[in-house]
């Protein structure tokens, strides 16, 4: 058993000793300096993206104000408009209870006529008397 030990111990040694180059090779250098290129890629990426993103929160921001202003610009022109309507509907009520009330008027004096004309003097309009200019 001693033997099968040391003969395994030899074995994973040469193994061990086979599996380091003597040499360092060129391969983790180039890829040393791919992940260096890689990383400055994406950095200046990066500052692009950050450099992109404050033009546009400033081009946003200009933006939402213009929409602010015109928003209370169309707010103010729609209580103008809303004030301007009330007071049209407010003589227009004026003006249909005056033509109501003609309506009525005019009724009674059709009335007063026709009771006139029918023989009830005493609803027949007062003569203008004639005085000493009159014709």
């Amino acid at each position: 058993m001693r033997i099968a030990t040391a003969l395994l111990a030899a074995w994973l040694a040469a193994g061990s000793a086979a599996a380091q180059p003597s040499q360092p090779s060129a391969a983790p250098l180039d890829e040393i300096a791919a992940k260096l290129a890689r990383d400055a890629e994406i950095a200046e990426q990066d500052r692009r993206s950050e450099a992109l993103n404050v033009e546009l929160n400033r081009r946003n921001a200009e933006i939402a104000a213009r929409n602010d202003a015109a928003q209370k610009a169309y707010d103010a022109a729609l209580a103008d408009y809303a004030r301007a309507k009330a007071a049209y509907e407010a003589g227009l009520a004026q003006h249909e209870a005056q033509a109501a009330e003609y309506r009525r008027a005019y009724g009674h004096w059709q009335a007063q006529v026709a009771a006139c004309k029918a023989g009830d003097f005493r609803r027949c309009a007062p003569k203008a008397v004639s005085g000493p200019g009159s014709p």
